[in-house]
Formats: C-alpha cells, sequence, structure tokens
C-alpha cells in the first residue's frame, strides 16, 4: 500500500487544526502545520496555535519553530518541509500537513523554488517605493520587468508582489518553478477543504475573537508594538491594536472580526481555485469531518 499524505486546509477558524489533530490521534501520526505566522515562537494568541493539549499528545512541526527576526520565505519552507515529509514518511504510513496559508502548501508541492534575498538595500529600495508609489504602482513595474512573474504572482498580495519584483531584481534569469512536475513524495496525496456553512464559520470567528480578548491579546499586541514595521506583524489581530487611533478596545475587536472574515473569504476563495483535486468538507462537528475524511480513505 502506497503512503499517504493528509493535506488539511481551510480557512482560518474553520476547525481545521481540531480535525488535524483528531485525526492524527486515530492514525498515529504526526502533523506538520502550514500556517505562515504559527510558525513564530513570538506570536501566539494572535495566530491561535493548537492548544498546549494538542502539542504535548501530538507532535507538532513548525509550531513556534522559527523567529521572526529571521523570517521564512515560502521556498525556504518548502525545502525544510520537505525534508521534514520525507523523514517522516520512514516511520509512518500516514502523514498530516495542516494549516491555512495555501501559498506555503503549493511551495511544498509545486517546486516554487526559494530565491534568497542578496542584499537588504533591495528590499529598501521596493518598500520605498511601495511607501510612496503604492501597490499598484509596484504592480504594474512588474508587469513591465516580468511578464512570467507577473502571470503566476498573487495580484492581491503585496508582500508577493513586493518579493517577485526582489527576485527579478536579483536573479534576471529566474523563472517561476510552477511548470515543473510536483515534487515526488512516493506517496499518495489527499486534499481535504475544511469548509463549513458560512453562518457557522462567522459564528466561530466571532467565538475565537472574544477567546483572544480574554487570553490577552491585547498585552501580547502591545509587548509586539516595538516590532510592527516588521512584515510578520501586519497581520489581522495585531495590526488593528498598532493602528488602533484612539478607538475603544470594543470597536478594535469588531475590526478585527471583520476582517478576519475577510481574510477568511481570500483563503477560501484561493484553495477553491487552486485545488482541483479537493474533497470538500462540509462539517457541522468535527467529529463528523473526520469521519467523512475516513470514510474518503477506506
Amino acid at each position: 500500500m502506497p503512503k499517504k499524505i493528509l493535506v488539511i486546509g481551510g480557512p482560518t477558524a474553520s476547525g481545521k487544526t481540531e480535525i488535524a489533530y483528531r485525526l492524527a490521534q486515530k492514525l498515529k501520526t504526526e502533523n506538520i502545520s502550514a500556517d505562515s505566522r504559527q510558525i513564530y515562537r513570538e506570536l501566539k494568541i494572535g495566530v491561535a496555535r493548537p492548544p498546549d493539549e494538542y502539542l504535548s499528545h501530538v507532535p507538532h512541526h513548525f509550531i513556534a519553530s522559527h523567529s521572526i527576526h529571521e523570517p521564512l520565505s515560502a521556498g525556504r519552507f518548502a525545502s525544510e518541509c520537505r525534508m521534514k515529509i520525507e523523514t517522516l514518511l520512514n516511520k509512518y504510513d500516514t502523514l498530516i500537513l495542516v494549516g491555512g496559508t495555501g501559498f506555503y502548501i503549493k511551495s511544498v508541492f509545486n517546486r516554487l523554488g526559494d530565491y534568497p534575498l542578496k542584499s537588504v538595500q533591495t528590499r529598501e529600495y521596493y518598500n520605498e517605493i511601495r511607501l510612496k508609489q503604492g501597490t499598484e504602482y509596484l504592480l504594474q513595474m512588474l508587469k513591465e520587468k516580468s511578464k512570467l512573474w507577473f502571470d503566476v504572482t498573487d495580484k492581491k498580495n503585496p508582500a508577493r508582489i513586493q518579493r517577485a519584483l526582489e527576485i527579478v531584481h536579483e536573479y534576471p534569469d529566474a523563472v517561476p518553478d510552477e511548470n515543473l512536475p510536483e515534487y515526488d513524495f512516493n506517496a499518495k496525496i489527499y486534499y481535504f477543504l475544511i469548509l463549513p456553512p458560512k453562518e457557522k464559520l462567522h459564528q466561530n470567528i466571532r467565538h475565537r475573537v472574544l477567546q483572544m480578548a480574554q487570553s490577552g491579546l491585547k498585552e501580547e499586541a502591545i509587548m509586539l508594538k516595538q516590532y510592527k514595521h516588521l512584515p510578520v506583524l501586519k497581520t489581522v489581530g495585531y495590526r488593528e491594536w498598532f493602528e488602533n487611533d484612539g478607538k475603544s478596545d470594543e470597536e478594535i475587536l469588531g475590526l478585527i472580526e471583520k476582517n478576519t472574515r475577510r481574510y477568511a473569504k481570500r483563503q477560501i476563495t484561493w484553495f477553491m481555485n487552486q485545488w482541483t483535486n479537493k474533497f470538500i468538507i462540509s462539517h457541522t462537528s468535527v467529529e463528523s469531518a473526520v469521519n467523512e475524511i475516513f470514510s474518503v480513505l477506506e
């Protein structure tokens, strides 16, 4: 029987973390996180890191494993994640990759490649243009410099647009590797999109924001405010506190809830468009979702 990799993706607050945890318990395996924010040890409450109970009972990789001061590109994540997957597949028949950062997941399987930044001056140059001229100007620059990179870059993601320009600037001959065959793990890949009903998802988001507030989100944000210039901190749940403009705590939490819903909508659009061979799990409970996934695997 071939080895299996279960890819559990979906919008924030969809329940994918708990579903992956329950699956790992039943399958007696380990989880690999594909979340571009949970990977940083300085961020906890605002990124909804898995509970300590989960982490103590099921090994989770790429949770609080890196620092915000050494940000991880999708390419470098892919390289490190592939090595981890290869190692764990020697030990387990089934492995779970779970997260809401679709681009990170895509980079693991689609050979996007990694182009490390050669000079901080390059980043400063495009940062300045972005601040003065705006994202649309950067997008036009990218289109003029490289139609190839323009076509494959997420045009609604300012960070991706700037990163593409940096790559084109420093690696004139670089080409996106999207047309290369998928990375071969010698395993069968299952893509599961966790997509609860809209009303349920919004209810989960509201509950999560309130839970974060009770757990000390405001205090965590204040502690991290000195690093607000870092791209990693331009994140829903933190930036609202950094840019509060005299708003009350209730108003800020309301804004976080609103922005989280918007982010979840973008995530859903990405997964629906990018995952052509997915199984959609429209669950009403974690147990029903786990059972549905097992029915696919049988």
